[in-house]
């Protein structure tokens, strides 16, 4: 690799740093961030000798083939051009690089698509058919309905639910607070009878407890995110429900109205 983008490996690095402790990124945005700037970088390989040499025509051409190669959607390429957007103005306000050379390029219209939300008869076809998952997982029933049980009526992020600590469940006040969510804020959750009936059980199998993490794995440490989407996308396959264009985060759009009238009697 030529020096050039030897420097930019070292930039892309102080960059995945800065937006995991400064901006708090999760993990998956670390990842997809990383996955397109490696990519971009592979590209600028033999076709710069350091960082002021990256002009507005050579991403533009990199953008564009990306779009015919990989047909991306409007959305996608929105976000293709966001993380470069704020990877060069990162090394521009940092002295690494004299001018963001994306500054000219123009973003395209973002498609908000409709949320894909779980109806209330797929969710309980799903709760009903955990229970007859494949043998190997059939030990985890109450581990994995608490994990649907808290997507659907607590509304939370895959990697939020995965940060769970039982510090973070309160059983008297029947409330778990999510700490330092979306934004760096934290805040505090109603949870809802079913919820609090498989955390019953589920501490009641846990006790002693070894391991602070609300949701383990088979090794009892936290449960990864591989492993998690693993599970959700297992469970929405055996009940017959995946190929309606579920995911664990679609499980998040019921739960507004519940936790606003909920947390209305919280606060009186």
């Amino acid at each position: 690799m030529n020096t050039g983008n030897f420097q930019l490996e070292q930039y892309l690095q102080k960059y995945l740093t800065y937006l995991q402790i400064e901006k708090n990124c999760s993990p998956t945005t670390l990842h997809c961030y990383r996955a397109e700037l490696e990519k971009l970088l592979a590209y600028l390989d033999d076709k710069i000798a350091n960082a002021n040499d990256i002009k507005i025509d050579l991403l533009r051409d990199y953008i564009y083939g990306s779009c015919q190669k990989r047909k991306l959607s409007p959305n996608s390429i929105y976000k293709l051009i966001s993380i470069f957007k704020s990877f060069f103005n990162y090394l521009e306000e940092n002295g690494f690089m004299e001018k963001n050379p994306t500054r000219a390029i123009r973003l395209p219209r973002k498609i908000k698509p409709i949320p894909k939300a779980v109806s209330d008869d797929d969710f309980k076809r799903l709760a009903d058919c955990i229970k007859f998952s494949p043998a190997r997982c059939r030990k985890n029933y109450i581990r994995d309905s608490l994990i649907f049980y808290i997507l659907y009526y607590c509304g939370l992020r895959r990697c939020e639910l995965l940060n769970l600590s039982w510090e973070d469940i309160d059983l008297g006040k029947q409330w778990l607070i999510v700490r330092c969510g979306k934004n760096k804020k934290d805040r505090i959750i109603p949870l809802h009878p079913k919820v609090m009936e498989f955390l019953d059980l589920y501490l009641t199998q846990r006790l002693p407890l070894k391991n602070n993490a609300l949701i383990i794995g088979e090794q009892g440490n936290k449960l990864n995110l591989n492993s998690f989407n693993n599970i959700v996308n297992m469970h929405l396959l055996v009940c017959g429900i995946k190929k309606k264009g579920y995911s664990a985060h679609s499980f998040r759009h019921y739960v507004e109205c519940y936790i606003m009238v909920s947390v209305a009697a919280i606060v009186r």
